[in-house]
Formats: structure tokens, sequence, C-alpha cells
């Protein structure tokens, strides 16, 4: 037995698409609150905004013929998904590691037990070592790491992210981001893009 849909129309101007029409997404008759709202944000994740702020980086990387590795532990992979929204993005992204547990970011990317051990997974050392895997295991000029705690718990907000590249040193900020797990994974794309057009 097929089971209903329900049909959800943006109406609100502030989550309509960039033609300025409402969109629409569908979801499942017997979906609960916290999945109908997990839908809903991951619709309106990538705004207008973002796309640009992208693609204005692919850009100017691929004017430079530049080519980016991304490795990810909090942000699963979206940071990834953000630049494969754009055509042409293969142009410049190359290839992308989603490293969420301790023994991925080991076997991929070549993070040091001790790293772990001694700093944790949410650390400078784990992102600096993870940009290096990446950029390591990868035909790039670049390569980003993120890692943090995205939440709920004690240090939800947490954010390292490096930037490696051949030749020069290794660039590592960390941040302090407030709210829900959605809200600080996308804080931590946001901040990815502006450390890339600061490298570019």
């Amino acid at each position: 037995m097929k089971l209903a849909r329900v049909v959800v129309n943006f109406l609100d101007p502030r989550l309509r698409g960039d033609d300025g029409m409402s969109k629409r997404i569908v979801i499942p008759a017997q979906a609960g609150f916290q999945e109908t709202h997990q839908a809903l944000k991951i619709t309106m994740f990538f705004t207008s905004n973002l796309l640009s702020q992208a693609q204005k980086t692919l850009r100017i990387f691929e004017e430079k013929k530049l080519k980016i590795a991304i490795a990810e532990s909090c942000t699963g992979g979206l940071l990834s998904a953000l630049f494969t929204e754009i055509p042409g993005a293969s142009k410049v992204l190359e290839r992308g590691f989603v490293t969420y547990s301790n023994q991925a970011k080991i076997d991929l990317l070549g993070v040091k037990k001790e790293t772990l051990k001694n700093f944790g997974a949410v650390s400078a050392e784990t992102a600096e070592e993870m940009a290096q895997g990446a950029l390591k295991n990868s035909e790039t000029d670049l390569a980003i790491a993120i890692t943090g705690v995205a939440g709920p718990e004690e240090k939800s907000g947490l954010v390292h992210i490096a930037v490696a590249s051949h030749g020069r040193p290794i660039v590592n900020r960390k941040f302090n981001f407030s709210g829900d797990r959605h809200e600080v994974r996308k804080a931590s794309v946001i901040a990815a893009l502006q450390l890339l057009a600061c490298k570019n």
C-alpha cells in the first residue's frame, strides 16, 4: 500500500529559490515532527548566498588552474556537496574525504594515533594532519580539512579548520560557533569558504 505524502509549500519569501518562486518538498505522511523539521532544514541549507560564495571561490581557483581536495569530519561532506551543486565543479574539486570516525582519519588521511590520543579528534593538530593527508593522497594544489563538535555535546561549536598547500605553512583556525547542529555545521562550511578565499 502506498503511503500518502505531504507537500510543503514555502510561502515565506525568505525560503524561496533563486528564481523567486515558492519551492516545495515532499515529506512521507508517517514522518514525525523531528523528521519534518530536519527535512526543512536540509532544504534550506544551500541558500542562494552560500551558492554564490561557492561559485565565486570555484571561479577564482579555476582561473588560477588550482585543484583542491576536502577532508571533512563534523560537516560530513557538506562542503563537497556545496561545491558539487555548481556545474563545472570538477575543474577545481579533485576529491573529498568524509572521515567521521577516528579510524577513518587514520586509514584514509594518515592521521597519527598518537595525535588523536594526545590532542583529540577536534584539535588544531588533527585538523592539520587531516589537511596534510588529503593533500598527500590527492593530485591537488591545496587541501582543506574541517573537524569539530556539532553538538549537542558539552563542547558543541568548537571547530578547527586547516588548509595545507605545497611549499607553504599550514593555516589553522579555531572557531567557537553557537547554535544547534545545523547551525554549527553551516557556520563551519561558511568559515571554510572564507578561509579558501584568503588562500587563493
